[in-house]
């Protein structure tokens, strides 16, 4: 599906392709789940780059702060979550991996999703993971 007007939700194409990104840049295309209409009616906004966790706020890049419920952090293909907690190095190992994640907490309320490399293939795992930790902060707000 071509999206139009995604320039005024702040989207830029790349100058370059999708192999391009993904062997130069270490990065793949973004596939839309429903993010550019939920932007475009208003129910979730598009913010700067997360420059770390201060607390129950977070610090965006631009230097905003802001509190949320519940934060969700895709942070890539490279373990970089440890960068966001500088003051919490005993929510990671040595190799910058948490050593809590999926549906057990690392500390109230902070789950980690994704680390956890299994042969049956890291996107079913992680939709797994996501599952329990959603039901998790479910059973934590009755």
């Amino acid at each position: 599906m071509l999206y139009r007007g995604l320039k005024r939700l702040a989207f830029e194409k790349p100058s370059y392709g999708p192999f391009t990104q993904a062997e130069e840049h270490g990065r793949v295309p973004v596939i839309d789940t429903g993010i550019v209409s939920l932007l475009r009616k208003q129910h979730v906004s598009k913010k700067p780059g997360v420059a770390r966790v201060e607390g129950e706020l977070v610090v965006f890049e631009d230097g905003s702060r802001e509190r949320f419920d519940a934060l969700i952090l895709a942070t890539g293909y490279k373990p970089t979550a440890s960068l966001l907690f500088p003051d919490d190095n005993a929510f990671f190992d040595e190799r910058g991996i948490p050593r809590s994640f999926g549906g057990t907490w690392a500390a109230e309320g902070l789950y980690f999703c994704g680390f956890r490399v299994v042969g049956t293939g890291m996107l079913r795992e992680i939709s797994l993971e996501a599952r329990e930790i959603a039901d998790r902060i479910t059973e934590s707000t009755r």
